[in-house]
């Protein structure tokens, strides 16, 4: 990348500033005479074109800073430990470093593109940016082994959560193994400013490497990583898919044959009831039988009410076949219990692996979303050098807003959680209502009446 050039020149009635070089620091219009501001009126007056641009980091920043902060708060101690949960608060605590650094850096960089003359704060902030992005990359690497391992290899031994923090682990190292010539790169740029001898400074390649390949080296690798975890998230993803579209059908199937499992095992548990009333009953006539032949050959004269006999037993027999009854029935209840709680809790269990893997699935999505259009454009800016000199003043500054479009992947992390996770929907409810309940703002309950 060579020098940042600003020159004027007549063009729809007002003087232009063209940059040329830097992606990030073209400046196409600055109203007036250039010999009557000095260096920092002129960037005042610069900083007028990344207006949008600021409010857009600004936003991300502010609801970045407050959705991760609730991430972290919740997960952390609301939640069980999981691997999903580690995942999930690494990624958050990368999110808001992101959010609470890289992006007020970016608003700073932009009010100040002209005169940012501070070298330190400007490599240090440069390998943030780098480094967060990066290791979120590669966590997302990590998050897609895992549910892999989970749902098309259940049956082997999954990531304790050891494995996970160490996972973790050395996704933060390969971020900063990769990142690491960011502050070596990046540092004080000369600017020249097309009028005079007036001269500025921006946060961008250092004068050093100006005329030197190893920018474009450093793009160029930067490229290949996010193609190759790209091409890695889409191969898991795409296996897990067609895992769970057989699991889905198998399940399917398996609930068929459980019912008719289930309804000749009732039909045997009815049969074998049945058997044992009339063998109970058989038992019990050939008893008596045997009782009366004993009395009638000791010759012994036994006066039995045939009456009464006869009643008890009936009464007797009734009451035997209503217990049998009533323990076939309950016997009968308890394994139709049974087997719809375990069909059930398994398909609970299948219910909460598929959700968080489909929520895992739309956080990659939405991170290869957000920097598709950063790619693009650096893309399209190094094969057409003058695709960013030829805009206007509100191109460019569209051009920067989609440039930095990737932050959108640091705030849209906490909505996608609160729209597959109900217990974190409903702990984000609770702090509501105590935030609410704990406000000098409170309705009656006759305001809330309806008429």
């Amino acid at each position: 990348m060579g020098s940042t050039y600003l020159s004027a020149s007549n063009r729809t009635g007002g003087s232009q500033a063209v940059v040329n070089v830097s992606v990030l620091e073209n400046v196409t219009s600055v109203t007036g005479a250039y010999h009557a501001y000095s260096l920092e009126e002129i960037n005042d007056k610069v900083a007028h074109i990344y207006l949008a641009p600021i409010i857009f980091v600004g936003i991300l920043m502010v609801i970045g800073v407050v959705g991760n902060g609730l991430v972290l708060y919740i997960y952390s101690l609301k939640f069980k430990s999981s691997s999903h949960r580690v995942f999930i608060i690494v990624l958050s605590f990368v999110d808001l470093v992101t959010c609470s650094i890289g992006m007020p850096f970016v608003i700073v960089d932009f009010r100040y593109s002209l005169i940012f003359y501070f070298v330190s704060i400007c490599k240090t902030l440069r390998f943030v940016n780098y480094f967060m992005s990066l290791s979120s990359a590669f966590i997302l690497i990590a998050i897609a082994v895992d549910r892999y391992r989970k749902i098309c290899l259940p049956w082997r031994k999954q990531m304790s959560l050891y494995l996970v923090r160490i996972s973790c682990c050395i996704s933060l190292v390969l971020g900063f193994a990769v990142s690491w010539p960011a502050p070596v790169l990046f540092g004080y740029n000369t600017v020249q400013i097309g009028y005079g001898n007036l001269t500025g400074a921006s946060c961008q390649t250092d004068d050093k490497y100006k005329n030197k390949p190893y920018q474009a080296y450093f793009n160029i690798t930067l490229l290949f990583i996010l193609f190759g975890v790209f091409l890695s998230l889409t191969t898991l993803y795409s296996l897990i898919g067609r895992q769970i579209y057989y699991q889905g059908r198998n399940a399917r199937g398996r609930m068929k044959r459980n019912s008719s499992q289930a309804a000749l095992n009732l039909q045997q548990i009815q049969t074998a009831g049945n058997e044992n009333n009339s063998i109970e009953k058989d038992r019990k006539d050939s008893s008596i039988n045997k009782q009366y032949c004993t009395e009638k050959e000791t010759g012994l004269t036994i006066t039995i009410n045939s009456t009464s006999l006869s009643r008890t037993n009936d009464s007797s027999t009734s009451n035997t076949g209503c217990k049998k009854k009533r323990i076939r029935h309950r016997t009968t209840r308890q394994y139709s219990r049974n087997i719809d709680s375990l069909e059930k809790c398994a398909q609970r269990k299948y219910r909460r692996l598929f959700r968080t893997t489909f929520m895992m699935f739309v956080i990659s999505v939405v991170f290869f979303i957000s920097y598709f259009p950063h790619i693009f454009l650096h893309v399209a800016t190094f094969v057409n050098q003058d695709f960013v000199l030829s805009m206007s003043n509100a191109e460019y500054a569209t051009y920067v807003v989609f440039l930095y479009s990737f932050f959108i992947n640091n705030v849209a992390n906490p909505f996608i959680y609160g729209m597959f996770d109900s217990k974190f929907r409903k702990e984000i409810m609770y702090l509501w209502m105590r935030a609410s309940e704990k406000s000098p703002i409170k309705l009656s309950m006759k305001d809330n009446d309806y008429n």
